[in-house]
């Protein structure tokens, strides 16, 4: 499990709402940017089908193109 904060990388701060804990499906690292998932589509995660979860990790971000501009 790990602690995710949601934030707007088009904002300068940065911050975009209040902390949550998140069952970590991926292996996933401290301060690696990631997808998560909540309420019902939390609980389709590998191997979280049969758990109480309401917020799953499921995907490790490698870049963010916020302009389009990426290719």
């Amino acid at each position: 499990m790990l602690v995710v904060a949601p934030f707007d990388a088009a904002d300068p701060s940065g911050k975009k709402g209040s902390a949550v804990i998140a069952v970590d499906t991926v292996g996933a690292g401290v301060r690696e940017t990631v997808l998560v998932v909540q309420g019902s589509s939390a609980r389709m995660a590998q191997g979280c089908n049969e758990c109480p979860v309401d917020a799953a990790i499921v995907g490790i971000v490698d870049t963010v193109d916020i302009d389009g501009a990426g290719g």
